[in-house]
């Protein structure tokens, strides 16, 4: 898939809010419930287990929240990493390129996770 952040934003919110973005409504919840469902547990054995749905995986206690769908993206010198939280609603997108490839111990690239981390630590400060 190419695609640019504020586009991949988009489908980050539409997934976020059970299918509708802007008021409209796209997929059915579920059909994103579906999509959300866990297919199988995968533990790779030097990072954490995570839960692979169809096109997502979830992870509890991840990036601070309790529980987040994400998807990871690597191509041509390209780290990326959407993820949501299901219980608040707000997600994250991030896209790097020129970070060497690196994996974090919960199987994540490192930079998007950390960048990531931080921009969820600041939705958070900023909930009323």
């Amino acid at each position: 898939l190419t695609i640019s952040a504020p586009d991949l934003a988009k489908l980050v919110s539409l997934l976020a809010n059970d299918g509708a973005y802007e008021g409209v409504s796209y997929l059915s919840p579920e059909s994103v419930a579906e999509m959300e469902r866990a297919q199988f547990t995968v533990d790779p054995g030097d990072t954490s287990p995570f839960d692979q749905c169809l096109i997502l995986r979830r992870q509890e206690d991840l990036l601070g929240r309790d529980q987040l769908y994400y998807h990871t993206g690597s191509a041509y010198g390209v780290y990326s990493l959407l993820s949501y939280d299901p219980d608040t609603g707000d997600g994250v997108v991030v896209i790097t390129t020129g970070a060497p490839r690196q994996v974090d111990q919960r199987g994540l690239y490192a930079l998007p996770a950390r960048l990531s981390e931080r921009l969820y630590e600041e939705m958070e400060a900023r909930r009323p």
